[in-house]
């Protein structure tokens, strides 16, 4: 009785509304309440854990939930399921509370254990392109899969999804290599090993050497710590040659010299592994002579012969060269024209082969170039042709330059000496109506031919192509003439002959005559100093009476006496004059 009176009492009266526990002494209830178990709990990513919830004090339903989106799942029934990825460790709290009453609720705290992953092995030792098999390890996750990387991209090598590790082909040595591991479950966990790559090493043979141009060398290079030996040729700066795929180098074509040239290998393994070679290029020599063979004895080249076969060609008149003013060149002689003094000569007309040697290169071209005034002709094989006229002396230059090396050439220097007009008749003498042979020649050209000329024209007199001097039909005598013979290849050279005329003496017989009215006298003329012709022109003064052309003087028939001066000029010479006396008498 005592029981239902302290226990089914306070129910009634508060059922009723009725706050009479107070007043009857009565105890006073406890709440509702909900509890969980476990309440704590430690998980791996993708475990589960049935979870427990107990409701006190009442009746009700309990509903489960999990805060935050990707924090596993838990069932109406309160099996949680932790996430099988994410990020680890974590805290997941899961919460039952009673439908219509969000205020009464317990949780749980769910701890997800941290994932671990090693690599193994930590560290290897490879060469380039060598590969190695790595393992990766993971703890607290089911899940093991792994994604694996290496640090620095394909340059630094590659990895398989299975963990096979193959060093770059091409890498600076020795160097230092990353290989990642990370877990697919949770990829904010990785594990490393560290892959050191051997250093690359390179060697060079020969390391120094001499050539000429022209010449090529082969050079080998060694690559050691790596299984690719490959290595990348090259020729430092430009127009220094080339270097092959297998280490042969050879000069241009064209090259400046001396030269000292940088060959390069360079390891593909390691690009940062280099070696150079110097070759020192001889410098390229053009020589103004021959070449000479081993004993010594000139060696002309196939130019120097096709210049030799030219000149005799030209089959040369000049034979000397013959300088009057020059004591140590006076007489140079033929075919080569090298004077005591070192002077290289060539006769206006002629040619001269000039030789050059080309040392140091397998190509011996030689260009040649008229250098100054350009007076004359060079050929491509050297050979010099003077001109046919010219203004002499001259100095003809020719460089030679090497086609190997544009900047290597020879200076030849050709001297073109006077031409020189001689005659051994400083003087002739010719009477008027006559001829005098003239003679002259020319030396120093290979045109011999005199143009002949009288000074002062056709008045003193004509001269032919052959020097045939012809005294005019009239001048005053005794005179002096001059005649030049002048070079046709040299005009500015001649020489002068002066060709002196002898006085002419006109006589006439009788030089005193009496003559009657109609009668005629005969006059005769005599010239001295003249050939040929005697020619006269008849004067009468006055003008009394006739006179022929052939000197018959015939008297007027009638008049009375007188005296008539009958003059005779000399035609060839009108200086020349001759009086006679005509005493006429009267009827």
């Amino acid at each position: 009785m005592r029981y239902l009176y302290t226990h089914t009492l306070p129910i009634l009266l508060a059922a009723l509304g009725l706050a009479v526990a107070p007043r009857l002494g009565l105890a006073k209830p406890e709440p509702p309440k909900l509890e969980v178990s476990p309440s704590q709990v430690r998980l791996r990513l993708g475990e589960g854990k049935q979870l427990q919830a107990k409701l006190k004090g009442r009746e009700g339903t309990v509903r489960w939930t999990i805060d935050g989106a990707g924090a596993g799942s838990v069932s109406s029934t309160g099996f949680f399921q932790a996430p099988t990825y994410g990020a680890t460790p974590a805290t997941i709290r899961v919460t039952a509370s009673v439908e219509g009453d969000p205020e009464l609720k317990a949780e749980t705290v769910v701890f997800l254990e941290s994932v671990s992953l090693d690599v193994e092995p930590q560290q290897v030792q490879l060469l380039t392109a060598q590969t190695r098999q790595f393992k990766a390890k993971l703890d607290n996750v089911g899940d093991q899969r792994v994604t694996w990387s290496v640090d620095g991209g394909a340059t630094h090598g590659r990895i398989s999804e299975s963990g096979l590790f193959t060093a770059p082909s091409s890498f600076p040595t020795p160097g230092t290599i990353t290989v990642r591991a990370t877990s697919v479950a949770d990829p904010s966990k990785s594990g490393t090993a560290t892959v050191r790559v051997g250093e690359v090493r390179i060697q060079i043979e020969p390391k120094e050497i001499v050539l000429k141009h022209g010449q090529s060398r082969r050079f080998e290079a060694k690559v050691t710590g790596s299984p690719n030996t490959a290595v990348e040729w090259s020729v430092l700066g430009e127009d220094m040659g080339e270097v092959s795929d297998s280490g042969l180098y050879a000069t241009p074509a064209v090259m400046a010299t001396p030269a000292v040239v940088t060959v390069v290998a360079k390891a593909v393994a390691d690009p940062t592994k280099t070696v150079v070679a110097r070759i020192r290029v001889e410098p390229i020599i053009v020589s103004n002579g021959e070449r000479r063979n081993e004993g010594g004895k000139p060696k002309p080249s196939a130019l120097a012969r096709v210049a030799r076969r030219a000149f005799r060609a030209a089959a040369p008149s000049v034979v000397r060269i013959f300088l009057p003013f020059d004591p140590i060149d006076l007489f140079v002689k033929g075919p080569n024209f090298q004077g005591k003094s070192g002077k290289r000569y060539v006769p206006l007309g002629g040619a001269a082969a000039l030789e050059a040697s080309v040392l140091n290169t397998s190509n011996d071209r030689l260009v040649w170039k008229l250098e100054g005034q350009p007076v004359g002709e060079i050929t491509e094989d050297g050979i010099y042709y003077a001109p046919e006229t010219l203004t002499t002396p001259f100095m003809a230059q020719i460089r030679a330059t090497s086609v190997a090396d544009p900047s290597k050439s020879a200076l030849y220097t050709l001297h073109i000496p006077p031409v020189v007009v001689q005659t051994d008749q400083k003087e002739a003498s010719c009477q008027l109506g006559a001829a005098v042979q003239l003679k002259a020649k020319v030396e120093n050209t290979e045109n011999s031919q005199i143009v002949w000329t009288v000074e002062g024209g056709e008045k003193h007199g004509l001269v032919t192509e052959t020097g045939l001097y012809h005294p005019p039909a009239s001048i005053a005598t005794p005179t002096v003439v001059r005649v030049r013979a002048a070079s046709a290849a040299d005009p500015t050279k001649s020489a002068v002959i002066q060709i002196k005329i002898p006085e002419v003496d006109l006589e006439v017989s009788p030089g005193s005559a009496e003559v009657k009215p109609g009668q005629s006298v005969r006059l005769k003329t005599k010239v001295k100093g003249r050939v040929g012709s005697d020619e006269v022109i008849w004067q009468l003064m006055p003008d009394v009476g006739s006179i022929s052309p052939d000197g018959i003087y015939q008297a007027p028939d009638s008049g009375g006496p007188q005296i008539v001066q009958v003059n005779a000029i000399l035609k060839s010479d009108p200086t020349k004059v001759a009086t006679v006396t005509l005493k006429l008498k009267g009827r």
